[in-house]
């Protein structure tokens, strides 16, 4: 199991360096989806903050 580990860590420390989704991640790489998802899970791999932006209201308007 330690090989296959070491196998989706590396493909999962990519996958976040890349910038790509999953999917599309997936398909460049040839490997399949719902494994790379189930690697995520088991590993803790979760996505970046980077990808996360702040939303701001900066004026909420009323209707007359």
């Amino acid at each position: 199991m330690d090989s296959k580990a070491a196998f989706w860590r590396r493909h999962l420390a990519a996958w976040r360096d890349s910038g790509q989704s999953q999917a599309a991640y997936c398909r460049q790489q040839d490997v399949s989806l719902p494994c790379f998802g189930y690697w995520r899970g088991k590993l803790g791999a979760v996505p970046s903050a980077k990808a996360l932006l702040p939303i701001v209201v900066s004026q909420v308007s009323t209707p007359m």
